[in-house]
């Protein structure tokens, strides 16, 4: 420990109660002076020296090794990222804590969402009519054939093998369209995270 010098120069304010006559106050103010080099000469009579209390210059031990401040603790807000939830919902369950490390895929807490249910419910009749787009085209690939068929042994008119053809033609597009509106809704089920795909379960979890 460092030894400083300290020098304590007390100053104690009047009480509330004490009366002072106003004229002896202000004949005292006048009375005090102050030098060309700013120091207050006080008189000895003057009233003013019982609120000032004098005492010898001593020395005492001081800390010089910590400081004593007020300050909070929180986290590195370099180390933590605000998460948003990827729909609409109630909170069914939370798997960590405030503060606790977390990794990549893991999952913090499971959702109840009304949403969650309707984009499920979307995919599942995406892919039925996907199977419903395959299965035309199975047909209009059978009709088509049959008419080419007809058509080579004179049975048939062109104008229905034209028309078997555009008939496939179009099975097909409807398939392509199948396939992309569950690819559609597949993508959107993934930003949920891991999902307990089923009817009537509307349970997700956010990673």
């Amino acid at each position: 420990m460092k030894r400083s010098l300290v020098v304590c120069v007390m100053i104690a304010a009047a009480g509330c109660g004490q009366k002072e006559d106003k004229n002896v106050a202000a004949a005292t103010a006048d009375r005090s002076t102050r030098t060309a080099d700013g120091v207050v000469v006080i008189p000895p009579d003057s009233p003013k020296l019982q609120q000032l209390h004098v005492e010898p210059v001593r020395t005492a031990q001081v800390p010089t090794d910590e400081v004593i401040s007020p300050g909070k603790i929180e986290a590195n807000p370099g180390g933590i990222s605000r998460v948003a939830l990827p729909a609409p919902g109630r909170i069914a369950s939370v798997l960590v804590k405030l503060g606790d490390a977390v990794e990549k895929g893991q999952t913090l807490l499971t959702l109840e969402s009304p949403d969650v249910d309707a984009v499920e419910s979307s995919y599942l009749q995406a892919g039925a009519a996907l199977a419903q787009a395959n299965a035309n085209v199975a047909k209009a690939q059978s009709d088509y054939d049959r008419a080419s068929d007809l058509f080579e042994h004179n049975a048939i008119a062109k104008k229905e093998v034209i028309n078997a053809e555009n008939s496939l033609a179009q099975a097909k597009a409807a398939v392509e369209q199948a396939k992309a509106s569950q690819e559609q809704y597949s993508r959107r089920i993934g930003m949920f995270g891991p999902y307990p795909h089923g009817a009537g379960r509307r349970h997700g979890s956010l990673q």
